[in-house]
């Protein structure tokens, strides 16, 4: 079996129902605009949680271009884990250009 590369998100009541996560990457469905400052990740949602999908919303710095490379190139990379935003130890993805940033949001569907 290959290893694959999650993407981790991480808030304030993560464990609860429609809190972040671990996303593997062969889960993710595309990235996209939400607001002026916004982004949201779309991701197959989990076996057995009862939900079709997962977005999650996160804030961003710099351009929206570079975070969609940046996150490409992280789905691509082969590296087994990026935290990608975690409000709870604060740590976030960073990418030339700009941050990922604050408490991501999920919605599951």
């Amino acid at each position: 079996m290959e290893k694959e590369t999650i993407l981790y998100f991480a808030d304030a009541a993560l464990g609860a129902g429609d809190s972040a996560g671990g996303y593997k990457a062969s889960d993710f469905m595309g990235l996209d605009i939400s607001g002026s400052n916004t982004a949201r990740f779309y991701f197959k949602g989990a076996l057995n949680s009862g939900t079709s999908s997962d977005t999650v919303t996160v804030t961003y710095s710099g351009a929206f271009k570079d975070l969609a490379i940046a996150v490409a190139g992280a789905i691509n990379s082969k590296k087994a884990f990026y935290t990608m935003a975690d409000d709870l130890n604060d740590i976030y993805f960073s990418y030339p250009g700009g941050t990922l940033s604050g408490t991501p949001t999920v919605t599951q569907a």
